[in-house]
C-alpha cells in the first residue's frame, strides 16, 4: 500500500467530474482554484466553474501494528451557473435550475460508481453520494453543492 493524502482523493473526484459533458452552455466544467468568489468572476463566466472541497475528516480505524489507517471524510463538489436572465445564454432561472440539477446528478453518478475509481490505485475504499443543494443565489448568479462521503485507506504517514 502507499500513502494516500486528502488531496489525492479530492483529485480523484476532479478527474471524474472532467470526463463529464454538463448541461452548461460550454457543456463542460471547469477546475477553479481552491475557492472561488463568485461575485468577483466575470458574467457569464463562471458556467461550469467548479473546486472539490474536504469539509472534514474523521478517523475510522488507526492501526498502528499494521500501519494502515482508514478515515472518513465529507467532500463537496462546488459548481457555478450564471443567471444573467431573460433568454440570454439560458440564463433565465427555470433553465438555470434545471442545468444544474441535471449537472449534480451526473456528477452524483460519475464519481460514486465504483467503476471510476481504482481502490488499489486510489486508495478509496467508498464514495457515497450524500445529496445536492443550491447554497449561493445571488442576482446574476448561483452555486450548488453535491456532497459525498468517502472513506480512503492509507499507510500512517510517520515520516
Amino acid at each position: 500500500m502507499a500513502a494516500y493524502k486528502a488531496s489525492d482523493v479530492l483529485g480523484q473526484i476532479a478527474t471524474r467530474i472532467d470526463a463529464i459533458t454538463s448541461e452548461t452552455p460550454d457543456a463542460g466544467f471547469k477546475r477553479s482554484a481552491y475557492r472561488f468568489k463568485i461575485e468577483d468572476e466575470p458574467e457569464g463566466a463562471i458556467d461550469g466553474l467548479y473546486f472539490v472541497d474536504l469539509e472534514g475528516a474523521q478517523p475510522y480505524q488507526r492501526n498502528w501494528g499494521t500501519s494502515e489507517n482508514v478515515i472518513d471524510g465529507r467532500a463537496v463538489v462546488y459548481v457555478a451557473y450564471s443567471r444573467p436572465g431573460g433568454d440570454r445564454g439560458e440564463g433565465d432561472r427555470q433553465t438555470v435550475l434545471r442545468n444544474a440539477a441535471d449537472d449534480c446528478q451526473r456528477i452524483a453518478d460519475m464519481v460514486e460508481d465504483p467503476n471510476n475509481y481504482s481502490s488499489t490505485t486510489s486508495g478509496i475504499r467508498e464514495i457515497r453520494f450524500q445529496g445536492y443543494e443550491r447554497v449561493q443565489d445571488l442576482p446574476r448568479a448561483e452555486v450548488w453543492a453535491v456532497r459525498f462521503f468517502v472513506q480512503w485507506r492509507s499507510d500512517m504517514i510517520t515520516s
